[in-house]
């Protein structure tokens, strides 16, 4: 609370001040109450209130699990209570939890976050830049040397998810939109694709139109071939 000198020119002026200061140090000391009681097993439903929402179901096992494990890393390390986190141990903790992992910039973020809904200082986390691996990416692309031996390992198994596989690198297109090909998605030449992605299905239905090269053309006429009374590429799936 910043104090104007200049505006106390009489007695009372100078008890509305004191009065102001008291009530700002009370909340100061509710909410350090607050933080103290606040366990390691209580973070994610005191972040939950503080949020004053319920939190995606996606995201919930992740979140539940980030805290857990700091949480039992915390007590290993002697730290017995949130609050008393600092950020040279914040930081350890980042390193041996996260550090060689895709995640990491992710975690980061999402500390930060609890730890400012909650009044903490969400500044001890380490920025997402400082991950060993490349700044801001959770997910690596698999090099053509990676998809040749996944392929070859997958044609030993099931030529299906092979195929499947092959058609997910020339296309761009997620696995989960390759198993749900139907044959009227393909044109009848066989050289494209038209379908409307899983992804935007619901919200913004946008057909794209996807050509074939020729790996992944020979797939397709092959398996158009095999009469499906339901209508897919790869009816098993």
């Amino acid at each position: 609370m910043e104090i104007e000198l200049t505006k106390l020119n009489d007695a009372k002026s100078f008890l509305l001040m004191l009065a102001a200061l008291g009530r700002d140090a009370e909340r100061c000391l509710n909410a350090s109450r607050e933080q103290r009681r606040l366990g390691w097993h209580t973070l994610l439903a005191a972040f939950t209130a503080a949020q004053g929402r319920i939190l995606p179901d996606a995201s919930l096992p992740d979140y539940r699990r980030w805290l857990r494990v700091l949480g039992n890393w915390a007590r290993k390390h002697g730290i017995k209570q949130p609050g008393d986190l600092r950020e040279d141990m914040a930081r350890l903790a980042m390193a041996d939890l996260f550090g060689q992992k895709r995640s990491y910039a992710r975690v980061s973020r999402f500390y930060r976050r609890v730890w400012s809904s909650l009044g903490f200082d969400s500044e001890i986390w380490p920025p997402a830049e400082m991950s060993s691996g490349e700044a801001g990416e959770y997910y690596r692309r698999l090099s053509r040397r990676e998809i040749v031996r996944v392929v070859a390992e997958l044609r030993r198994r099931d030529a299906a998810s092979a195929d499947m596989v092959i058609l997910g690198y020339y296309t761009g297109l997620r696995l989960s939109d390759v198993a749900n090909l139907e044959l009227g998605e393909i044109d009848r030449s066989g050289a494209f694709l038209r379908i409307v992605p899983n992804k935007v299905r619901t919200r913004k239905p946008r057909p794209l139109t996807i050509p074939l090269a020729r790996e992944a053309k020979e797939i397709v006429a092959t398996r158009m071939k095999t009469s499906d009374p339901n209508g897919y590429l790869f009816p098993s799936r």
